[in-house]
């Protein structure tokens, strides 16, 4: 009897810990305001701008189409829409700098290479 108590407590232990970390997973869906927000900050042509509209659609209709987790979930899709915003970050000028848990929190954010390289 004693051995379920401590396994259901370890159970309960787990899953509180796991938590926050599932909480806050960074998902390309959260990056796109970065990325919109970049943008009169980056000195870009007409057709890099076109490029990243074009890859934000791209990433929003892989989106879609991979489902919702744990229901046909379709992980080629999902990274298909990660790459999509990677190429339009890395096009915008922006670098993706995680945060340091535990100090930090989860996630990351974006910042422009030139103010990157200022710090």
């Amino acid at each position: 009897m004693r051995m379920i108590a401590t396994l259901t407590l370890a159970a309960a232990f787990s899953a509180l810990a796991a938590a926050p970390a599932a909480a806050c997973m960074t998902g390309p869906e959260n990056k796109w305001g970065a990325i919109q927000a970049a943008l009169p900050r980056a000195n870009l042509s007409d057709a890099d701008i076109a490029r990243i509209y074009a890859l934000r659609a791209r990433a929003f209709a892989a989106l879609a189409a991979s489902g919702e987790p744990g229901k046909n979930f379709d992980v080629d899709r999902y990274r298909e829409a990660e790459t999509a915003t990677a190429e339009a970050a890395h096009l915008a000028g922006l670098v993706w700098v995680p945060h340091r848990p535990p100090t930090r929190g989860c996630g990351g954010t974006f910042r422009l290479k030139s103010e990157r390289d200022a710090h």
